[in-house]
């Protein structure tokens, strides 16, 4: 099995772009989930027997939280010229299709918790559950998508364009001070 340099580099840089993707994902779920992480740990010290699913969850913390983090990832994919050109028609309908299923569980769950006297606790935790799954998967994958489309090659030669403009700019003003001092 003969494997090409090129080959071995792409590779890499798929690799790469999925652990940064885990790696984003993890860090938004530890601090953009704080308030989920608080109410937990204020439960757990002062009413442990009431700990559960619904309860840390019943205020919609991490519907509000799946939401942000869906919008994030899209926003990231439409807003980058390069990447909303560049595509197939899958990715267009995966970056367009998923936030609007997220945003269905959230408004679903919004109309059962505040038409419902009476909540129905294992659906609203059904669609907690089902709606931070989704948008979890979906940053991981849209994450690791465009973190290995290596946006950073192209801000490195936009950055030496502007070194080297910026260079040329002072070159030519210390050459016309110094036409001027003679």
């Amino acid at each position: 099995m003969n494997i090409s340099k090129g080959s071995f580099l792409l590779w890499l840089k798929k690799v790469r772009g999925i652990s940064k993707g885990f790696y984003w994902t993890i860090l938004v779920i530890v601090f953009g989930l704080m308030q989920f992480w608080i109410k937990l740990a204020y439960l757990y010290y002062t009413e442990p027997d009431k700990i559960s699913f619904y309860n840390v969850t019943k205020d919609g913390v991490l519907l509000f939280f799946t939401l942000a983090i869906t919008m994030s990832v899209t926003m990231d994919y439409h807003f980058d010229d390069q990447l909303a050109r560049v595509g197939t028609l899958f990715r267009s309908t995966a970056f367009t299709f998923m936030p609007f299923m997220v945003m269905s569980f959230v408004i679903m769950w919004s109309v059962i918790i505040s038409t419902s006297a009476n909540t129905n606790k294992e659906l609203s935790s059904n669609l907690n559950k089902w709606a931070f799954i989704l948008s979890v998967v979906y940053a991981i994958c849209g994450k690791s998508f465009l973190f290995s489309k290596n946006r950073l090659e192209s801000s490195t030669e936009k950055l030496n364009e502007l070194k080297s403009l910026v260079e040329e700019l002072y070159q030519n003003l210390y050459d016309e001070m110094d036409e001027n001092a003679h």
